[in-house]
């Protein structure tokens, strides 16, 4: 894809979720949009949990992390798994039960104010955490897709060729992919030099 495309894919993605909110949100009031009003079926729950777990990261990182450490990421996944039965079968009808909405209200019901507010603290503090390596990989990805291509002085292919990589870049000034080239053709050359220890090795 071109840095055009990736540009405006992102854009439509943010413009159908501020529509598909404004569509869902005009009958919805703040019980309706914690408990779905108690109306919904089990499917839909089920399919909310996973989507609740599941992020951009979750397609961008997973399968690398796949590639590289192999079935060691099934445990992660098997693990879910035993959480989410825990709260279909454990949390959820005690939650029904109680009449409450949230873990914290259970919390705030059984041991009190200041349990409610420690748990609530590191809920947010694991969110902020979350959220900000969430950013991270977002920016890394755009980096890569959108702002690499124009290459400038063509500072991504020269490293990629100082770790041995390939990389690439358009750039539309003639004068920096003069220079760029000039960079590039300079570093081809230092690395096809002969060091002293390849002339020792002729010898």
């Amino acid at each position: 894809m071109t840095p055009t495309a990736v540009l405006l894919t992102v854009l439509g993605y943010i413009a159908m979720l501020f529509v598909v909110a404004g569509i869902a949100g005009r009958r919805v009031s703040n019980t309706g949009f914690f408990t779905g009003n108690r109306e919904n079926p089990w499917y839909v729950a089920a399919l909310a949990m996973v989507g609740a777990a599941m992020s951009g990261i979750t397609f961008v990182s997973v399968p690398g992390s796949v590639a590289a450490d192999s079935f060691s990421y099934l445990q992660m996944v098997l693990g879910f798994t035993v959480g989410q039965m825990v709260i279909a079968f454990v949390l959820i009808p005690l939650f029904y039960r109680l009449k409450v909405v949230s873990l914290y209200e259970y919390l705030d019901g059984r041991f009190g104010m200041t349990t409610h507010l420690t748990g609530a603290w590191f809920f947010f503090i694991s969110k902020m955490f979350a959220a900000a390596l969430k950013v991270y990989v977002v920016c890394t990805v755009l980096q890569v897709l959108v702002f690499d291509p124009f290459g400038g002085l063509g500072t991504v292919p020269l490293e990629a060729m100082k770790a041995g990589r390939r990389g690439y870049m358009c750039e539309l000034n003639p004068d920096y992919f003069r220079d760029a080239v000039g960079y590039l053709k300079a570093e081809e050359e230092k690395q096809e030099a002969p060091t002293l220890f390849d002339l020792l090795g002729e010898g």
